[in-house]
Parts: C-alpha cells; structure tokens; sequence
C-alpha cells in the first residue's frame, strides 16, 4: 500500500520528499509482513525502514520547523505507542519508547513533535469530571510527561515554528454537551479553540 508522504492536517502533500510504500501486511504471521520502503525522488531504488507497515499506522504528520515526520506505533490499546521521527533522507530516530510507566496507560489520543518536545493529548475521566484528561508535555524520554492543561483537547496543530500548539478544548462530556445546548439558544458556548504557546518566556 503506497502512500505520499504528508501532514494529517489539512495540507498540501510535500511532493519532494517522495512516498512510502507500507508494503503487504500479514496479521496472521507478521514475520512475512514486508518492510515499509521510502521512495525518494529521482531515486530508482528505494530505501528499506527499520520497521514494517505491522508496527506502524498507515498515516504521517509533518513538522516544519524540525523537517521531520511522526511514525506512531500501531496499537490495540490506548496506551502509549512507540514514536519514531523520520527524516526526509530516510534518517530515523526514536522520539517515544514505552517502558511500562504508569503514565503510560493514560490513554493516549495523538502525538504531536514540538520545539519543546513531544505534545500528547488523552487521559481518562468521568462523563462530568476531568480525571486526567489534558494536554502534556512529555520534554524527554525517561521522565513523566507534565499536563499543561485540563480537559479533553482535540484537533490539534503545531505551528510552523514548533512553539505554538493550537487545539479545540472542553473540559468534558457534560460540558460539551451544555456548550451544544447553548449555541442552540443562541448563547455562547463553552467548547473554545486555544492556542498555547510553548517557547513563552524562552
């Protein structure tokens, strides 16, 4: 299954940096599951990945300011997945290695790469409560990432830069649904698109 290398969000795919071909999976037995292959323009020969389209979800997001590309681990949970960064030059690195961490089995929705390292958003909470719902800062691996807001966060996007995240915010079920309700009335509601700006005060 081939696909051109390009954002989750709504943009143009980057046409220079060539495709990746995710290759013929093969859940019954993954060792016959065949690696994911970069294709790079005016290259006839492709470059093979450390990883086959198994372990890797069949989408990328491109983050401008660092000219990288998010792979996400594929998973059968909501726990955290593991998080490769990848190069246009078919360099990869590790962002994210789940270890086994309490943090871990918060549940965990999207990754974002940022200046100041990986965004997450996910968490659990009640249809009127919080929990751990929120936005998190994870600076480095090794160490629990930080909530840098409460609620469920959503939709989010990172600023050419890497510093600003901008995402559409509620604290929960309840709350969304009274925001709903509002707008019906004609008053205003409460489910807000925020930006947070990561670098402020650097």
């Amino acid at each position: 299954m081939a696909e051109k290398i390009h954002s989750r969000i709504d943009e143009e795919p980057l046409e220079e940096h060539g495709y990746l071909d995710f290759g013929i999976p093969s859940r019954a037995d993954p060792s016959k599951a065949s690696s994911i292959v970069l294709y790079q323009p005016n290259k006839e020969q492709g470059l093979q990945l450390p990883f086959t389209g198994e372990k890797v979800r069949l989408y990328t997001s491109y983050f401008e300011f660092d000219d990288s590309y998010l792979l996400e681990g594929q998973m059968e949970t909501t726990y955290a997945a593991p998080v490769w960064k990848l190069k246009p030059d078919g360099t990869v690195a590790k962002v994210l290695e789940p270890t086994g961490q309490q943090w871990e089995r918060l549940g965990w929705g999207q990754y974002n790469l940022t200046k100041k390292g990986l965004f997450l958003s996910g968490g659990r909470g009640g249809y009127a409560n919080v929990g751990t719902r929120g936005g998190y800062l994870l600076k480095s691996t090794g160490e629990a990432p930080t909530r840098i807001i409460a609620g469920s966060v959503r939709s989010e996007a990172v600023s050419p830069d890497g510093c600003k995240v901008s995402f559409v915010h509620v604290l929960h079920g309840q709350a969304g649904a009274d925001s709903v309700k509002a707008l019906r009335e004609g008053k205003p509601g409460i489910r807000t698109l925020q930006m947070i700006d990561l670098c402020q005060g650097d």
